[in-house]
């Protein structure tokens, strides 16, 4: 993963995914470069999944 003021770029694949807003849970959508000066986003970082929620 990678993040700069254009977008968040997440590896997938080949090719990678550009985020260019953002939203956490509970929050607004925001633009990537407004998202990034409150959150920070290390590179190499990556994702987990949630646990399912039981029914």
């Amino acid at each position: 993963m990678q993040a700069d003021e254009q977008g968040v770029v997440v590896a997938c694949g080949q090719g990678g995914l550009r985020f260019t807003e953002l939203q956490r849970p509970g929050s607004r959508r925001m633009a990537a470069g407004e998202f990034l000066r409150g959150f920070a986003v290390n590179g190499g970082e990556r994702f987990t999944l949630p646990e399912p929620a039981d029914s």
